[in-house]
């Protein structure tokens, strides 16, 4: 049974125990569109104590916002009761939630075309903020008055730059004009590891170059990176990117004026992966390194699991040599990658050659050896190997 069905039938549970039930949020906006929700929401009527006993499995999640983690045939669902929130005092979290109707449940949310219902029994949609026409307008639309929408919860004015970028749609001129009168207050309400998360999202949506260009240009991103309040969106625009390229590595190209420490200190704080920092400070030397190094070191380099994402920011010159070398030693780096030398140190320990930095010496001359003249034969590199 997939997520659809699976919804319908805790739908038609929730009416069968005197309440009412709507699919919610962006899983109605992804519906109307055509598209595949990733996640469905479900609101309702019903207490969260009375939704509990009426489901085997459920997660104990959000209830101090009256929402309850359902799990039914492998799906999660949030189901939440129609509800109304009290001031805000962090500019993300409500201090206080209560249960309201469902007008007051849509008029809370962010923006038009995430504030509708749908009820699955009917296949009526319901729409008290105006979302069915933004969404034939294409438009993104704070609901209410966008400026207590962005004191309310900061990150929304990041949320709405990616929904425009996923769905190539506009944003309406008064959502605007209030992000870029709060985009300073963005920090510190928001967390940097938030941020990274949304920045993956548009990342995911292959649309992370437009969505930082109009971060930029609302006062977004130069809050989250100052060093960019000096920088013009022509100037970014004039970039070369490819949304192939991984987010550290984009934010990088960005960051292009600043010395490489400075720009490790900012991204560092966006909480990357250490395996992201690992492939930034690989990147930030690669050039340098292939101008310097022979060919044994340029192949150990092409060897890399960070290679293919960094090389795409080399110069054009030193990308096409990389690229000739690729295929010409294409069987030499695959011994590299696979850590599988022609000769081991087991054959040279066999050949009197003892542990340490001795047999590390021979170990680099044989791998030398054999990438130099392309060998295949263990017996032929061992014999040049100490012939010489």
């Amino acid at each position: 049974m997939n997520a659809f069905e699976t919804a319908l039938k805790i739908i038609e549970k929730i009416h069968q125990n005197g309440g009412i039930a709507y699919l919610a949020g962006g899983a109605v906006r992804d519906f109307l569109m055509g598209l595949s929700p990733n996640d469905i929401d479900i609101v309702t009527s019903l207490s969260i104590e009375a939704l509990r006993p009426l489901f085997k499995k459920t997660i104990e999640v959000g209830v101090q916002f009256g929402i309850l983690v359902v799990v039914e045939n492998n799906h999660k669902f949030e189901i939440a009761t129609f509800r109304t929130e009290s001031s805000y005092n962090d500019g993300r979290r409500p201090i206080m939630v209560s249960e309201g109707t469902p007008e007051e449940d849509a008029k809370r949310r962010d923006f038009t075309i995430n504030g509708m219902f749908l009820d699955l029994l009917t296949n009526e949609t319901i729409d008290f903020v105006g979302g069915k026409g933004d969404l034939k307008e294409k438009v993104i639309r704070a609901i209410g008055n966008p400026h207590e929408r962005f004191r309310e919860d900061r990150l929304r004015m990041i949320r709405a730059i990616r929904y425009a970028s996923r769905f190539s749609f506009s944003i309406d001129p008064s959502t605007q004009e209030a992000i870029r009168e709060h985009a300073s207050t963005l920090l510190p309400a928001v967390s940097f590891e938030r941020i990274l998360q949304e920045f993956e999202k548009m990342h995911k949506d292959g649309n992370l170059k437009t969505a930082l260009l109009d971060m930029h240009r609302l006062g977004l991103l130069s809050t989250v990176f100052p060093p960019l309040s000096e920088i013009s969106t022509l100037y970014l625009e004039s970039l070369e990117q490819t949304e192939k390229l991984p987010v550290i590595l984009q934010l990088k190209s960005i960051l292009g004026h600043l010395t490489s420490k400075e720009r490790f200190d900012w991204l560092f704080r966006l909480k990357f992966s250490q395996k992201e920092l690992d492939l930034l400070t690989f990147s930030e030397s690669l050039a340098l390194k292939l101008e310097q190094a022979q060919l044994q070191e340029r192949l150990h380099l092409y060897s890399s699991p960070f290679f293919e994402s960094s090389s795409i920011l080399l110069p054009a010159d030193q990308r096409n040599c990389a690229i000739d070398e690729l295929g010409i030693y294409h069987d030499e780096i695959a011994r590299i990658q696979e850590k599988k030398p022609l000769v081991s140190s087991k054959d040279l320990f066999e050949r009197g050659i003892k542990a340490g930095p001795e047999m590390g010496r021979y170990l680099k001359k044989a791998e030398e050896i054999a990438i130099t003249h392309k060998l295949k034969d263990k017996q032929e590199v061992l014999h040049r190997l100490f012939e010489t």
